[in-house]
């Protein structure tokens, strides 16, 4: 049905015309057509014959949530996931340590490797997949560590210093990257839910990549010397 609108004239100087009266000078224009209603999805009717007018209506209106696109496949793969839905994936897929300051990247990967985590846990494979994840994928994990003999291998040099030997059940890990005290209470928290129970961090060794003294860092407390 067609429609009318008032409509004012204008002056050149764009105020409002008035007569000798000041009364406004309107007119009636046409309105523009209506835009024609989306039809409605046509979908093929699984209502008994007797079903009332709503439960049709209900129906067609409902019928058209099938059309929403929903990529689920995509929201349950690592490398496709909005970055923002990160976390609720971690969640759903079992990620045992997350941090939100974690760059993207790692966050993906260790989403990635959390069902290899899972499968190998207790062993020392899940123990490297879980600090290659976090982002050290060069660091090595030292066994049965022994303290060294006075044989003339090693030469008093610093390189080494005087401890007694790990027991069966420490290991180590050497990092071939400083690390800060935060995150290496991090990559702690990792490793004691992927080790096996019986085993025990003896320490974190970056010594062969520690700050130096170039007034980057400062002394409080966030950084050690090489060993946490």
């Amino acid at each position: 049905m067609t429609g009318y609108i008032p409509f004012v004239f204008m002056t050149p100087d764009g105020k409002p015309a008035v007569d000798e009266e000041g009364n406004l000078l309107i007119t009636l224009q046409e309105a523009p057509p209506e835009p024609e209603p989306e039809p409605l999805l046509e979908v093929l009717s699984l209502l008994p014959a007797n079903a009332t007018p709503a439960e049709r209506t209900l129906e067609q209106a409902t019928a058209r949530v099938g059309a929403v696109p929903t990529p689920l496949r995509a929201l349950w793969r690592p490398d496709t996931c909005p970055a923002q839905l990160l976390p609720w994936l971690a969640w759903a897929l079992g990620v045992d340590d997350w941090e939100p300051g974690w760059p993207e990247e790692v966050q993906r990967e260790v989403i990635r490797a959390s069902i290899d985590v899972h499968r190998h846990k207790g062993t020392v494979a899940a123990i490297r997949a879980a600090i290659r994840a976090a982002g050290y994928p060069d660091a090595e994990i030292i066994e049965g560590w022994a303290a060294n003999l006075y044989d003339g291998a090693i030469s008093y040099n610093g390189s080494e210093t005087h401890a007694s030997e790990d027991e069966w059940a420490e290991y180590r890990v050497r990092l071939t990257q400083p690390v800060t005290v935060a995150k290496a209470n991090a990559l702690r928290r990792i490793l004691a839910r992927v080790a096996p129970l019986r085993c025990h961090l003896k320490l974190l060794d970056y010594q062969v990549a520690t700050f130096v003294y170039d007034g980057e860092h400062s002394y409080d407390g966030s950084i050690t010397h090489g060993v946490v």
